[in-house]
């Protein structure tokens, strides 16, 4: 057996690895579970016979391995939802300032803007993971590139009112 094509088996993208995983559940389910007569058209009973204990644990071992990045998938899924419900709260209770600077984002309809990465509430935004520092600190200005999240840009782009300015609303 080549081990460089143990190796390539590594390398296949997520989306892959799981059709591959599936494909193999599918045959080894086949080839365990299906009928002496379907084997023996296909000339696969003796085949079985002989070797149904590894397809045996490579049918458990190809399931156990789709159960587990199920979960996985299921909990990562979990919790980005939960993490969002936890986070646009905090998009309600905006103070002014806060308010100014993430109205830009929506006004300009950009997901960056340079800010002054030493204010207090660039900071504050940071903080909450509301924006996130994208480049280093410019020595001269001290300003930097900030991105604001996906799920703040998608949040406030549906609710701008967020960041109107209270006397605007009045």
């Amino acid at each position: 057996m080549d081990l460089t094509k143990i190796v390539g088996w590594v390398k296949l993208s997520s989306q892959q690895l799981s059709a591959v995983l599936l494909f193999s559940a599918f045959v080894l389910s086949f080839l365990i579970f299906g009928t002496d007569d379907h084997l023996e058209a296909l000339g696969l009973r003796d085949f079985r016979a002989e070797y149904r204990t590894w397809l045996g644990l490579g049918l458990i071992f190809a399931l156990a391995t789709i159960l587990v990045r199920g979960v996985n998938w299921a909990l990562l899924q979990a919790k980005r939802w939960l993490g969002l419900k936890h986070m646009e709260p905090r998009l309600h209770d905006l103070t002014r300032a806060e308010r100014g600077i993430l109205r830009e984002f929506v006004d300009k309809q950009t997901r960056t803007l340079r800010l002054h990465a030493n204010a207090g509430v660039v900071q504050g935004l940071a903080s909450a993971s509301v924006i996130r520092r994208t480049t280093g600190i410019n020595v001269w200005s001290h300003d930097a590139d900030y991105n604001i999240q996906s799920w703040a840009w998608a949040h406030l782009n549906k609710h701008p009112d967020l960041v109107a300015d209270r006397e605007e609303i009045q």
